[in-house]
């Protein structure tokens, strides 16, 4: 029997999986990636694609491929019985915070060909066909049977395994890890098809009806819409359900006047929502499904499993490489474990309301749910932090050791947050940009802000620069004078005074403090760095 080594064993290509093996391919990392499927998926599955992954895909070079093949949802309209009760706007709720202000659908098989393209491009291939067999692991590193196409079978020692493997984690229950949660009593269906109806803009739809709901989802190609709801009570208990034995029941209890036309694909299935204790044991780190399943209220899911990809990926490239020290690993699962948490807890809040059975739960659904959503969004602070929740740019991780300030701002941004998207300009273009285009590299970015308003100046900066110096390997500096053209920025993050933030590889702040405090500076590049710089 064949037997080989990797650094990282990926198990799992869907999107997590995917997303895994590209940033571990941008930061120069080997690895090898498996899945027992043939091929990327070819159903639609998830739809949504929120602005925070817009913007990972943006520094993967991919984002206007994405933006080409999907749509953006302009508005929702909620309806109850057939009829309109309100219209919330979507296209532009995050206006100012993101360069994607809107909420995307794309449906994840385009996403998951996005993303094993950018892996071929670079090249990378996914070992298809391959199935996990064994799993055993020491103190050093784990060793994983696996079995191909052909049968034959290979004997592959990793250092570190991703367990990107699904709601069904072969990998978990070969931990005997626990996966605590439950599931909705609901059946629930969805389809995609062709409609034929009175709607022709680009926008969401749902449709509350007595004891259920139904939501559209606009796609790509005209009259083409994803379909989900509560299947019908009198088809629960069938074996073989189709979407032509349901969707006059649908039409008839939702009021709805539609023709549904060609089926492109359609399943019934149970919703559940669980989550592990812990995102690693020992030398695997679970991500995605494998570590948490939830309904799909908001368009949480596929987004959730590609961040935390995206949390893991440079903290493991910089430990592969000894650029950082091994307890960097351990903020994956203090980060990441209390957003899972988070999520299953409140998409279940959401989503209970919705499918609740019951006269007075219809009662509120039907008469006063409408009528709070579009009082409430009706104000644009509401709105703002409506977007920052559902388009996952709101996620922070403040109580991170990774995270550190030494120096208070006045408005609300801290350390732990995702570095807000603000225009600086470009004294050598001459031209202001997004402050996301200086964060595309695999390094941290050091932003240096000097204010006009203290006396620090260009001597503490050159200090400063000194010391990062050091770290040229893992840190880019940037400096921002407080210019005409950057006040706008400078009073959009409420700062007063010459400042530093230390923006991490997947632009989260790491640090936030002093100019001129280089010992503190020091003393937090102590934890995410193994270099050891020498202050002047």
């Amino acid at each position: 029997m064949k037997k080989s080594n990797c650094p990282v064993l990926i198990v799992g290509a869907g999107p997590t999986g995917l997303m895994m093996a590209c940033q571990l391919s941008r930061f120069g990392v080997d690895f090898r990636i498996i899945d027992k499927k043939e091929g990327t998926t070819q159903l639609s599955k998830a739809l949504g694609v929120q602005a925070r992954t817009l913007e990972i895909y943006e520094q993967l070079g991919i984002v206007e491929e994405a933006l080409a093949q999907g749509v953006p949802a302009e508005s929702m309209q909620v309806m109850v019985n057939g009829k309109l009760a309100q219209e919330i706007p979507l296209s532009a709720m995050g206006e100012g915070l993101t360069a994607y202000p809107y909420m995307f659908v794309l449906e994840q098989s385009k996403n998951e060909d996005l993303l094993y393209a950018y892996l071929k491009k670079n090249g990378h291939e996914v070992e298809w066909n391959c199935e996990m067999l064994e799993f055993m692991q020491e103190e050093d590193n784990a060793t994983v049977l696996i079995q191909d196409k052909n049968g034959e079978q290979e004997e592959i020692t990793a250092n570190w395994v991703i367990a990107a493997d699904g709601g069904r984690s072969p990998l978990r229950h070969a931990l005997q890890m626990q996966f605590k949660g439950d599931t909705y009593e609901n059946i629930f269906y969805v389809v995609d098809t062709d409609i034929e109806w009175e709607f022709k803009e680009k926008k969401l739809y749902s449709n509350l009806a007595h004891s259920s709901f139904a939501a559209f989802f606009p796609m790509k190609d005209d009259n083409r819409y994803r379909v989900v709801g509560i299947l019908p009570e009198e088809f629960e208990n069938e074996a073989d359900v189709s979407f032509d034995d349901i969707k006059e029941v649908i039409k008839e209890k939702h009021k709805i006047k539609l023709e549904f036309g060609k089926t492109h694909w359609f399943s019934v299935y149970k919703v559940h929502h669980r989550c592990i204790d812990n995102f690693r044991n020992g030398r695997v780190f679970f991500a995605g499904d494998a570590a948490h399943v939830h309904s799909p209220a908001g368009g949480q899911g596929m987004n959730t499993g590609l961040q935390d990809a995206y949390n893991l990926a440079w903290k493991l490239a910089w430990v592969l490489q000894e650029k950082a020290p091994l307890s960097v690993l351990d903020t994956y699962n203090e980060e990441r474990l209390p957003v899972a948490h988070r999520l299953v807890n409140t998409t279940d809040r959401g989503f209970s309301t919705m499918v609740k059975k019951g006269t007075l739960a219809n009662f509120f659904r039907l008469k006063f749910l409408p009528m709070i959503l579009g009082t409430a969004l009706g104000f644009d602070a509401v709105r703002k932090r409506a977007f920052r929740v559902v388009s996952q740019i709101g996620i922070r991780y403040r109580k991170s050791s990774l995270s550190k300030q030494t120096i208070a701002l006045v408005g609300k941004l801290k350390a732990g947050d995702r570095m807000p998207y603000v225009q600086v300009y470009d004294e050598q273009e001459k031209v202001s940009k997004s402050i996301y285009q200086y964060m595309k590299t695999t390094k941290c970015q050091a932003l240096i802000w000097l204010s006009n308003k203290d006396e620090i100046g260009e001597k503490e900066a050159d200090a400063l620069k000194e010391c990062l110096g050091n770290y040229a390997d893992q840190i880019s500096i940037y400096t921002i004078h407080n210019l005409t053209e950057n006040m706008a920025a400078f009073k959009s993050l409420k700062i007063g005074q010459s400042m530093l933030f230390l923006v991490r590889p997947d632009n989260y702040i790491g640090y936030i403090g002093a100019v001129d405090n280089l010992g503190k500076i020091q003393e937090y590049l102590k934890t995410i760095s193994t270099e050891t710089a020498v202050l002047s």
